[in-house]
């Protein structure tokens, strides 16, 4: 049981709480009714002055302003709480969607960079045929002048002017 106030004259004795279950309806004088909460199931007020009870009301209108205010911030806050998970979910959306285009792209890279160093590697295959190739016909070249020297030196060609066209062009050809 609880008593709001304290015995102050013993003819002033009106009982202004009436209660019914959990809920507790409070009748004061001037017919303000407030409803308490009790955690017992009688909740009673006894010996109560009117200045008493304005007080209380004063302290109760107060409370309520400050619940009043407490909702309006707690309102804000749960706001700015959905509105910054909201902006997070929006930016850990857009931070996945990027790392996937960023896997996506390093492994088109990676694929271009396999293809191209193929590549590389049969120009490269290639070249070395062809240097090889060009050794070859240089040493071949070599053959034919050397053994067209052995031929003309036996067989003493009168005609020089056409030999020296024909060495001419073979050394165009070797340049």
């Amino acid at each position: 049981m609880r008593n709001f106030g304290q015995e102050r004259d013993s003819s002033d004795s009106d009982d202004v709480v009436q209660v019914h279950g959990n809920q507790s309806w409070v009748q004061y004088p001037f017919s303000m009714p407030m409803t308490l909460t009790a955690m017992d199931d009688c909740l009673t007020i006894k010996n109560v002055h009117d200045s008493d009870i304005v007080e209380f009301y004063t302290c109760m209108v107060q409370v309520e302003a400050w619940v009043k205010e407490a909702r309006v911030e707690y309102a804000k806050k749960k706001q700015n709480f959905e509105t910054f998970t909201a902006n997070r979910n929006i930016i850990v959306e857009e931070l996945q969607v990027r790392d996937e285009v960023i896997k996506r792209l390093t492994r088109d890279v990676a694929e271009e960079q396999g293809l191209r160093l193929k590549e590389v590697n049969l120009l490269k295959g290639e070249i070395d045929a062809m240097g090889k190739l060009i050794v070859d016909y240089r040493e071949g070249l070599k053959k034919v002048k050397r053994e067209f020297a052995e031929y003309k030196a036996r067989n003493k060609i009168y005609n020089s002017s056409k030999y020296d066209q024909v060495v001419q062009k073979i050394n165009e050809i070797h340049i």
